[in-house]
């Protein structure tokens, strides 16, 4: 689906999903850069790969494609498994939680580095469960801490302000 909608992109010049904040809306909702849009609709329970990459290898925000501080929040669920490793603004999250279908409202928020998500889980660590292991799969088990955030959406404000 993603290739269809590069190929529209490369015909037309246009990208409904231009880099930036506030996000452009479609459907009265903001979209993030990584959701693929064709003919006009937003494919919100999907990723578009080729996006999602570039984030990870380029250090960007998923939603906005800006340049991620050192610190950025990821997606974990409860077990501490990483619903993807590219990170968001913290302003970039709850938009993130709140429209993409997708998403499971139980999902956590853990605040990681680059590096942190570079080294991944040791070798041969038995698997974790829980709240409190997703800091320690999501550190490496080697020590470091990670602050793990419960995102709980209610009023919000996708213009940033």
């Amino acid at each position: 689906m993603w290739r269809r909608q590069d190929a529209a992109e490369r015909a037309t010049g246009i990208d409904v999903r231009p880099a930036g904040w506030p996000r452009p809306r479609l459907d009265g909702l903001p979209l993030p850069w990584i959701t693929p849009v064709l003919d006009g609709a937003a494919y919100w329970t999907q990723i578009h790969g080729g996006r999602l990459l570039r984030c990870q290898q380029q250090w960007l925000c998923q939603v906005c494609v800006l340049a991620l501080p050192p610190q950025v929040l990821v997606l974990a669920d409860t077990d501490g498994e990483l619903v993807t490793d590219a990170g968001m603004h913290p302003r970039c999250t709850l938009p993130s939680l709140t429209v993409c279908e997708g998403l499971s409202p139980r999902l956590l928020l853990a605040a990681v580095t680059r590096a942190e998500l570079r080294q991944g889980p040791s070798a041969g660590r038995p698997a974790f469960s829980g709240l409190a292991a997703v800091a320690a799969r999501l550190a490496g088990a080697r020590g470091r801490r990670v602050r793990v955030v419960v995102v709980v959406a209610s009023q919000p404000d996708f213009e940033g302000k």
